[in-house]
């Protein structure tokens, strides 16, 4: 430890000479408070000594003449060097660090967003009763809850400190995202006159008196300086808009029963999307072994807490998500650690911000609930997986045999702090899908059967093992491939095995949507095939330690998702096929009795905020909170390889939330009940066995105008409608009434009559559905759509309703065939 607190401050990925940076580091990562009483750095060129201890003494002399502290009683002295190539210097490093308490935390003040300032009002050449005046306050009723739509826990900071721009940004961010690209902010009031009723839309302001500025500019102009405690200002324009505001978003509608503009708008707004709604049957498993290992890895938790993300219980009830888990039947938690997660800023990596002060807080939250913990030790400062495995900073220029004597203090000093911490750590899994290496710049195919690097790499995996067993007795020993290919799983094992690598368990990932499978062998078999080999010809029972299945093939939050579709496995990509999977895989261990269980791995990181138009919110949250799976501040240790795609940077937000137990708010998903459902069976309260319709509930059928002409003629506008067009229901005034969802409710499964589709055909037909969104021209004219049954005659349009519905059942989709026409606002 003391050599790598002299080592941080090195290289180009070292941390900087700050004292405040490297108390920081050391409390993160090695969980040693106090403060830095001396840095100490220089250059030497070793062509200016006679030999090594020439060289060792001109430094100790330098080093004693600069310091002039009188006492250095129990001071740690860290001391570390690194050769500058361009330089031919020996550059110097030594820390002088007096152990002590920690910092006394702040006084902590929240700033609020009490109302926006109305700065400039559009009225369009309208007048309303009571119309909005410069100067004017509008409160967050009538701004559709966007002044509030970010967590006060990010607008918290100690009193009187000024806000950072980084916190500040996230603010703007939100309010972005909920103004979107098209829509602004959609005022709830509504304002008459003898035209009819009107709204005002918002826009976040842009001009600063005269000075045409962006809304940014003018958002940080009106917010220099402001600190934690004080109110935030906002300014915005209105304009006054034609029409009633469009229809609040669905919600507690499971998403089978969603249009697909329902669905797209959920995600794309951060409405509900249905998926906590979706009912799931989990089948019982005959003489389930409820010992088995039923566990999740959480290790992004606290990132995503301290981004203001918000948990619920099935009640609908905010809660912990260990409290979650546990009353869904979860007993064992996995979680990660990386050596060094943070640049020389101490900004960190992201991924969870898996450092060792939050993996000791999450194990002390898990033994809290009576959970058993898997330790995962990735062995370096970010991820470790098949492609990378890099060296951590501090390790950098170690040979071999100081590089294992590095993996067993690390390994060692890790565990006696989660001993201390009263953490209940049952397995060690000693580095992660170290298929193609460990510890080394470049991984290869052949790193376990090349003999130079097999040999310092089994001696790596013998030191973290022997730590093991050194701190924690009882505690197995894993370790960890990935790719399910029995050749290759037989000629790692073989390496550890001729080797001597000690270990209890062998464990691997199994992905099922990654998985081969064909007409004769199925993902299972391929599952089963190297479970077998793993235990017939080495002895080893095996873990899945990493596992599971998309619930959605949408996206959440604008990073694009790590996988969609379910690969080779016939599986259906829902809740229900999260049941399904996991079910396989438990269902196998049990027949088999070499599978010791299985985690989930990050079921609940979800979006820091739910929704593509908060793209840049959970990008910039990332980089703050470190909730995404990487930030650009990784840039320099991890590759850019991984960091870009197509020249495009790749980091942000979670590329796994259609992967989660959770939708993007928080709410769990029913499949999360399968793991106390294995035991004694589960039944969703909604839930409709397709296989009985006697069964069936009443379910409402959504609606959607499909244009089958259009007339442009009132005027030229930009992007106008075209035929063939969908038009969601939500975006159609009034037209939902109480009359006609009244007749797209009945028996799911059942057929409409065509009495009931006449009826809605009559109840529609009679006057124009004005359409709410708004068209404009070069001109700045503002246009509607007003959409016309399709059908010359009462019978014609019947006619076309039942046509368009043919075969319809209650629950699907009811299709209205109409023309549309541009109309000039009044």
């Amino acid at each position: 430890m003391d050599r790598q607190a002299g080592q941080k401050i090195l290289g180009d990925q070292g941390l900087d000479a700050d004292a405040d940076l490297i108390e920081e580091n050391l409390a993160r990562n090695a969980l040693l408070n106090g403060s830095v009483q001396n840095i100490f750095t220089m250059n030497y060129k070793l062509s200016d000594f006679s030999d090594s201890a020439e060289y060792i003494n001109q430094v100790t002399n330098d080093y004693v003449k600069q310091l002039k502290l009188d006492n250095v009683d129990g001071d740690i002295l860290g001391v570390g060097s690194n050769y500058d190539s361009a330089t031919q210097n020996m550059v110097v490093t030594a820390i002088l660090f007096k152990k002590g308490p920690a910092k006394p935390v702040a006084k902590k003040a929240t700033s609020t967003v009490p109302s926006a300032t109305v700065t400039h009002v559009y009225n369009n050449n309208n007048e309303v009763k009571n119309p909005l005046q410069v100067g004017a306050t509008v409160g967050n009723d009538e701004l559709a809850n966007a002044l509030a739509g970010i967590n006060n826990t990010i607008l918290t900071g100690p009193k009187g400190e000024v806000i950072p721009q980084n916190i500040l940004q996230l603010y703007y961010d939100a309010l972005k995202g909920a103004q979107g690209q098209s829509t602004g902010l959609v005022g709830q009031k509504i304002y008459s006159n003898q035209n009819g009723d009107y709204h005002y839309v918002y826009w976040l302001e842009t001009n600063e008196g005269t000075t045409k500025n962006d809304s940014w500019t003018v958002f940080m102009n009106n917010n220099k300086g402001v600190k934690y405690g004080d109110p935030i200002k906002v300014d915005v324009s209105a304009t006054l808009t034609w029409g009633k505001p469009a229809a609040k978003p669905v919600s507690g509608v499971p998403t089978s029963q969603m249009t697909q503009d329902q669905i797209n708008t959920a995600y794309a707004t951060g409405s509900d999307t249905g998926a906590s709604h979706e009912a799931v049957k989990v089948e019982k498993i005959n003489n389930f072994n409820n010992s088995l290992a039923k566990g999740v890895d959480v290790g992004s938790l606290i990132s995503l807490e301290n981004a203001g993300v918000t948990f619920y219980n099935f009640n609908g009830q905010k809660d912990d998500l260990f409290n979650v888990l546990q009353q869904a039947g979860v007993n064992y938690i996995r979680l990660r650690v990386w050596n060094d997660p943070y640049n020389a800023k101490m900004q960190t990596y992201g991924g969870g911000v898996s450092d060792e002060a939050n993996l000791i807080a999450l194990a002390k939250r898990a033994q809290a609930h009576g959970m058993a913990i898997l330790m995962d030790f990735h062995y370096s400062d970010f991820w470790a997986d098949p492609a990378t495995q890099l060296v951590p900073k501090a390790w950098s220029n170690e040979d071999p045999a100081t590089m294992q004597q590095s993996v067993y203090n690390y390994t060692k000093k890790v565990l006696q702090d989660l001993k201390a911490a009263g953490a209940d750590v049952e397995m060690v899994q000693v580095g992660n899908e170290i298929t193609q290496g460990i510890l080394t710049p470049k991984t290869r195919g052949d790193f376990w059967t090349n003999e130079a690097t097999a040999k310092n790499g089994c001696a790596y995996l013998s030191a973290g093992s022997k730590a093991v067993r050194e701190v924690l007795p009882s505690a197995k020993v894993l370790l960890h491939i990935e790719g399910m290919n029995q050749d290759t799983y037989r000629g790692v094992m073989n390496s550890w095995k001729n080797h001597g690598v000690d270990y209890d368990i062998f464990a691997t990932s199994a992905y099922q949507f990654w998985l081969w499978a064909n007409d004769k062998f199925t993902v299972m078999d391929t599952i089963n095939g190297c479970v077998n080999m793993a235990k017939q010809e080495f002895g080893k029972d095996t873990l899945i330690s990493e596992t599971s299945w998309p619930f959605t093939n949408e996206n959440s939050d604008g990073t694009n998702n790590s996988t969609n579709g379910a690969g080779h496995n016939n599986i259906p990509v829902s809740p229900q096929g999260q049941v399904d999977a996991m079910r396989e895989l438990y269902s196998d261990m049990m027949v088999s009795g070499n599978i010791l269980g299985a985690f989930w791995w990050e079921p609940a990181w979800i979006p820091a905020m739910a929704g593509w138009n908060y793209y840049q919110y959970n990008i910039d949250a990332s980089s703050v909170y470190g909730c995404g799976w990487a930030t650009e501040a990784s840039r320099g240790y991890y590759p850019d390889s991984k960091l870009y795609y197509d020249g495009k940077p790749t980091w942000g937000g979670s590329s796994w939330d259609n992967q989660a137990l959770f939708d993007d708010h928080g709410h769990p998903l029913q499949s999360l009940n399968m793991y106390k459902g294995f035991l004694n069976g589960y039944t969703s309260p909604n839930y409709s066995d397709p296989t009985k319709p006697s069964e069936a509930k009443d379910v409402t059928s959504g609606l959607q105008l499909k244009v089958t002409a259009v007339w442009n003629n009132a005027g030229d506008v930009t992007d106008p409608m075209q035929a063939n067009a969908t038009v969601a229901a939500d975006d159609v005034n009034g037209l939902l009434t109480a009359n006609v969802t009244k007749l797209l409710t009945g028996n799911k499964g059942t057929s409409f009559s065509t009495a009931t589709l006449n009826q809605l055909a009559d109840s529609l037909a009679q006057n124009g559905l004005q359409g709410t969104t708004e068209y404009t021209d070069a001109k700045g004219q503002k246009y509607h759509y007003v959409f016309w049954l399709a059908g010359q005659t009462a019978t014609d349009k019947q006619w076309q309703v039942n046509n368009a519905n043919k075969g319809a059942k209650y629950g699907q989709v009811i299709n209205l065939p109409v023309t549309a026409t541009l109309t000039p606002d009044k």
